[in-house]
């Protein structure tokens, strides 16, 4: 397989303000990444917009999503619903979905010693040195989250994908 023929990954992230996401060809090319913040009060729509934009742009071949039906899944109500549209429109496209769990990534990242997000952040940032620009500092307890945190929580779900495709073959 060239790396023209490899499998075009587009991972999602949807968080409180909007959504990040990283776009794959094959295991070790990241060939694009952002993070789109939705203002207003339909931000269901005007995320499911921009994300049929992105897969309008990118085609891709398969979508990678955090698993929100768990019970272990802390997801607001609001991104459960955005995740259902966002399978929805993949499956009226034809495009498979992968879901994985918060537990299944950290466990992935968690063979090499990251535990916590920031860690996790890290070593996304070391595998692919392009994003370590959009790198978060670490926060204190009474910070909020950095929406940067989205881009590499986007990044660790494609990686574990890959890596999981590689070893189903």
């Amino acid at each position: 397989m060239t790396p023209h023929d490899a499998p075009i990954i587009l991972a999602l992230y949807p968080f409180t303000r909007g959504f990040a996401f990283v776009l794959f060809q094959g295991k070790h090319s990241l060939i694009d990444w952002g993070i789109k913040e939705i203002r207003g009060t339909e931000k269901n729509s005007g995320t499911m917009q921009a994300i049929r934009r992105l897969i309008d742009r990118c085609a891709p071949s398969e979508l990678v999503l955090e698993d929100v039906t768990g019970k272990a899944s802390r997801r607001a109500e609001r991104i459960r619903a955005l995740h259902q549209s966002i399978t929805g429109l993949a499956e009226v496209r034809g495009i498979p979905v992968a879901c994985y769990s918060q537990s299944q990534v950290r466990s992935h990242f968690a063979l090499t010693g990251q535990h916590t997000k920031q860690e996790l952040a890290q070593a996304v940032a070391r595998l692919f040195p392009a994003l370590s620009a959009h790198l978060p500092q670490k926060r204190n307890c009474y910070d909020a989250e950095d929406r940067r945190h989205g881009l590499f929580a986007a990044a660790a779900l494609a990686i574990t994908h890959l890596s999981r495709s590689d070893d189903k073959r």
